[in-house]
């Protein structure tokens, strides 16, 4: 639980990466280990059936089921979303960082920006360092 709220604290990629995998390690892992447990509490909720009862008395047989797909499932939504999600935040982060109403051109001096800043009417004229956004473990670049 202390990783998952450290997770969602977290706004710096850099930092939350590594967290991630670890938080999605820790969190089968624990359901590994409470498999039977999660298994019982889950039969319990069912009605009073033959069928049930037998889950219930072999509820160590159901958690060889659940423990493996559980970590499946996590490990593999995990790798699968993490890309995804952080470039669609890297977009997200990219376009709204780029509200300028007009833009002088891709290679604008300091000098050029302050005679800009000088001018009537004008409420803001800032220069823009063209870099690349580290997403995950690949680098993108991006151009505004």
């Amino acid at each position: 639980m202390a990783l998952t709220v450290l997770l969602s604290l977290l706004s710096i990629e850099a930092a939350s990466g590594p967290v991630t995998m670890l938080s999605a390690l820790v969190w089968t892992v624990a359901v590994a280990l409470l498999g039977p447990v999660i298994a019982r509490t889950v039969t319990g909720l069912l009605p009073r059936h033959l069928a049930v009862a037998n889950v219930r008395a072999g509820s160590k047989r159901l958690a060889s089921v659940i423990t493996p797909l559980s970590l499946m499932v996590a490990l593999t939504c995990t790798i699968l979303f993490v890309q995804t999600t952080m470039g669609h935040a890297a977009k997200e982060q990219a376009t709204a960082g780029t509200r300028a109403e007009h833009i002088l051109g891709p290679h604008v001096s300091a000098g050029t920006a302050a005679a800009v800043r000088q001018i009537p009417g004008v409420e803001a004229a800032t220069e823009v360092l063209h870099t690349s956004v580290r997403v995950a473990w690949t680098n993108t670049a991006h151009r505004r």
